[in-house]
């Protein structure tokens, strides 16, 4: 049902693309510019290896959001303006999907204690409640889904969102880091803003 509709970051269509993002936000878009580019990659390298640990270790959950514009429906809200797009290997790996923020814990003592009970309490209130994509790509709202970690799954790029010049500059950058962390070419697809909630 959710991977079918994905497409390929590679190949992509600001008028026809359909992903899974999480958003990496170390710090405040303002706070980025404050810090030179040696340490502005030191704050992203840090993050995004740890988001990849949790994505890969599939004792652990982690949230997401399903972007895109099909068929006439368009969904580009994110928890951040720039974010990894995710491959997840197994329908199953989502574990959940709604159409609206479903509030969950906060996972950051992850890094310090290598587990996320909160977390999975939550994800055990909710398993199963997995809405139909078409669902999740109205409205303005932000989506919410929550997948479980699998040592198959890829990071297959990464994405910013088109708001001006400044976020264009940031994707780009961006993109450059995560290619130097991941160790490979990666595509960057900028995400059309489509207005505030």
């Amino acid at each position: 049902m959710y991977l079918e509709v994905l497409t390929d970051p590679a190949h992509h269509d600001p008028e026809n693309f359909c992903y899974i993002v999480h958003g990496i936000n170390p710090v405040s878009v303002l706070d980025l510019f404050k810090l030179t580019p040696e340490q502005q990659y030191a704050v992203f390298a840090e993050e995004l290896e740890w988001k990849i640990k949790s994505f890969t270790n599939p004792r652990l959950f982690y949230n997401a959001s399903l972007v895109g514009i099909l068929e006439g429906a368009a969904h580009t809200r994110t928890f951040s303006p720039f974010g990894v797009i995710i491959a997840p290997p197994y329908e199953d790996s989502v574990v959940i999907a709604a159409s609206r923020d479903l509030g969950s814990p906060t996972n950051y003592f992850v890094r310090a204690l290598g587990e996320n009970t909160d977390f999975e309490e939550f994800v055990e209130r909710f398993r199963g409640y997995r809405r139909p994509v078409n669902d999740l790509l109205h409205g303005r709202n932000y989506n919410h889904l929550i997948l479980q970690g699998d040592p198959d799954t890829r990071i297959a790029g990464v994405y910013y969102t088109r708001f001006d010049q400044v976020l264009d500059d940031v994707g780009v950058m961006w993109g450059k880091t995560a290619e130097k962390i991941v160790g490979r070419s990666l595509p960057v697809a900028g995400l059309p803003f489509l207005g505030f909630v």
